[in-house]
């Protein structure tokens, strides 16, 4: 058995087979719409809906397998799913033209299709047929696919479609009705049959008039049709699988057609519990020999290793969970779970480090943009990646810097193509693909959480579908991919939240600023008596009485400080105050400084103490504090960045290699990691000016 699976086609799935039945078991994951598809015994919901991605085809399969080994005839006979081949060969007749945007003419040649299909397969009597084109399929075998009959009457000419349909009502709704055998027939990959025909711009001869409505309205008419011809007779059952974005249509919500057929459908819908346990299952799937921790019951430290657990965030320097860390890195569809699990399987499970982990995520997680971009292009005909993502800058935009970018990529698009005036709205379509993400309130609640729409969720016409929000978010798949475009998009990150789907936003002010200081040649004081006696009582009650307005300050080791506030002047107060008066004093001393900004995370004691600090700042204050001179405050960028809107930069002097000569350097930027062993911790410093 096999884990990570991406394509369905990789899966043997046969009558008796026991791969099949170990992967039913093991890896198969079921939720409450999955169940009700996989049930055959329910007459009601036969249409799996979902983006591409979400495991159709493989549900398609399942079903297929599930039905009774003897009495039913499952279609098509010498494949598991019909599914249609090459290019549509339509629309070489003009006389057809005002039909093609009609859905009944869409849902009337389906109808056609699988009718003849099935009575065809079941070798029933049919009379009076007199189409000659319909009459040459049903008695000759070149053609035996519902999806093979469905593209040749597609060429049928306006004249000779309306024979066809006349034979429909007239002679194969009747012997339709007739069929007593239990017939189920398979449906698959309309979508991307009509997907790989449609083109923009320079349209070659055999997709001349290929527009992209028929993508929708193919799948439209196949849902109705299915609809209309299980209803027909109970004996035959029509089990297809449609895109979800079919049913997003502006057109679609309020169509009683649609809603009628919505309720034929099962809808996919994975939530983040629903891919843990998909995560988890393959992870369990893994042989033992490929696995770092073998005896671990717990999937994580058996398949990443103990020590890969968490990832440092490479611009908050918080460390997140491996879990959080993968499912960030995807669109939530279970073929990104499988993309991203399947390469990290590949590497030796002692090469498994958190380096290497998060080498191969961000890799991955590019290739499933870059193919999610591509798959996605017949869709947002305005969107032109090699335009906008050298406008975008960072990973958090705001509404004036979105609604500035849009206005530069109108000019230079239409340009280019020539349609003064349009608006192209750019970051709809991002948005509407779920690649752009907006900061809202949770319901019920004052939290604000990240939003990004699901794939499918919305529709793909170019309304604008842009919703107002303060903040706007490149979805983490897009960072690498940006940057091929953009060299210096990696330099304005946002170094306070963690980019991703249905995390916490955090406010300005929900960072903490912190500081930590030692005393410069602490070790003389204590060599001496005199003052080793005197220095501890005194530094104690200066730290004290320097440090009451701040949220958080304790002293460690007899001179290491360490100052936490939410107001950047208080720590910085305080500690000019402790070295100032400790230089003054009998002792003349001086104090060093690190200082970094973040989220901090605490517990208080019942007397509301604070405990238990967690955060990357505190670390890197740490490691800035000893590199620092004499009355020196170092701080790092994302204290700069976390006031730039309140002014106050005049205070900030940005440090280089001649003032750093021993701290290791790349592109301006100082890596304050202990070693080589330890992973980059890259910060501009600056000094604070007094």
């Amino acid at each position: 058995m096999t884990p990570w699976v991406i394509d369905a086609k990789d899966i043997d799935i046969t009558a008796d087979n026991d791969e099949l039945k170990k992967f039913r078991t093991s890896l198969f994951h079921t939720n409450s719409q999955i169940n009700k598809f996989m049930d055959h015994t329910r007459h009601s919901q036969f249409l799996v809906v979902g983006p591409k991605g979400y495991g159709k085809t493989l549900l398609l399969k399942l079903k297929r397998s599930s039905f009774p080994k003897s009495g039913y005839m499952l279609l098509p006979e010498d494949a598991l799913l019909d599914k249609p081949i090459g290019t549509p060969y339509i629309f070489a007749l003009k006389d057809v033209d005002t039909l093609l945007d009609d859905q009944n003419y869409w849902r009337c040649i389906w109808l056609i299709s699988i009718s003849l299909t099935v009575l065809k397969a079941t070798k029933s009597d049919i009379d009076g047929l007199k189409s000659l084109p319909l009459r040459t399929i049903f008695e000759h075998n070149i053609l035996s696919s519902a999806c093979d009959i469905f593209d040749r009457l597609l060429a049928l000419s306006r004249k000779e479609y309306f024979i066809a349909y006349d034979d429909f009502r007239q002679s194969l709704i009747p012997s339709f009705r007739r069929i007593h055998s239990p017939v189920a027939i398979f449906i698959d990959n309309v979508d991307e049959y009509f997907e790989h025909a449609i083109s923009f711009g320079n349209r070659q001869a055999t997709s001349r008039s290929i527009k992209k409505t028929y993508w929708y309205l193919a799948q439209f008419g196949l849902a109705s049709a299915a609809r209309e011809l299980n209803s027909l007779n109970n004996h035959v059952k029509i089990c297809a699988s449609i895109r979800q974005e079919v049913f997003q249509r502006d057109n679609t919500a309020d169509d009683p057609l649609a809603i009628q057929i919505r309720g034929s459908c099962v809808e996919l819908n994975y939530d983040k519990h629903d891919l843990i346990d998909i995560l988890k299952k393959n992870i369990l799937a893994e042989p033992y020999t490929n696995v770092p921790e073998t005896m671990s019951v717990d999937p994580y430290p058996r398949f990443f290793g103990r020590e890969s657990l968490h990832i440092e965030h490479a611009f908050t320097n918080e460390d997140e969970s491996i879990e959080d860390f993968f499912l960030r890195h995807t669109l939530w569809r279970p073929r990104d779970i499988a993309i991203i699990g399947g390469k990290l399987s590949e590497i030796d499970p002692k090469r498994r480090t958190p380096s290497k982990i998060r080498e191969i995520i961000n890799t991955q997680a590019t290739l499933i943009a870059d193919t999610y971009l591509g798959e996605s292009r017949p869709h947002v005909s305005n969107f032109s990646e090699e335009t906008v993502f050298p406008l975008i800058s960072s990973n958090v935009l705001s509404f004036d810097e979105i609604t500035e970018i849009s206005r530069s990529y109108d000019v230079k698009i239409n340009t280019l193509r020539d349609t003064p005036d349009k608006e192209n709205h750019v970051f709809s379509d991002l948005y509407r693909l779920g690649l752009l993400g907006i900061v809202q309130e949770e319901k019920g609640t004052k939290t604000l959480i990240q939003h990004f729409q699901s794939p499918g969720q919305t529709t793909l016409s170019d309304v604008n579908i842009l919703p107002r929000s303060k903040w706007y978010l490149v979805h983490p798949i897009l960072y690498d991919v940006i940057s091929r475009h953009n060299a210096t998009f990696y330099e304005k990150m946002d170094t306070l939240n963690i980019v991703g789907r249905s995390r916490p936003w955090r406010r300005p002010s929900d960072i903490f600023y912190v500081i930590k200081g030692d005393v410069v040649k602490y070790s003389e004081i204590m060599l001496n008596a005199d003052t080793a006696d005197m220095f501890p009582t005194y530094f104690r009650e200066l730290v004290s009485d320097a440090c009451k307005p701040l949220a958080h300050f304790s002293l460690e080791g007899g001179d290491s400080l360490l100052l936490i506030d939410r107001n950047l002047k208080n720590v910085v107060a305080a500690a000019r105050a402790i070295n100032d008066t400790l230089h003054a004093s009998a002792f003349k001393k001086q104090l060093r400084f690190g200082g970094d900004a973040g989220f901090i995370r605490f517990s208080r004691t019942q007397s509301g103490q604070i405990q238990d600090l967690r955060g990357g700042a505190l670390r890197t204050a740490a490691r800035l504090e000893h590199i620092g001179l004499p009355g020196e405050i170092l701080v790092t960028d994302r204290v700069k960045s976390s006031i730039e809107t309140s002014g106050g930069q005049d205070m900030f002097v940005q440090l280089t290699e001649v003032d750093l000569p021993s701290t290791r350097i790349s592109g301006g930027m100082f890596n304050l990691a202990k070693n080589d062993a330890e992973e980059p911790i890259y910060h501009f410093i600056y000094k604070l000016k007094r």
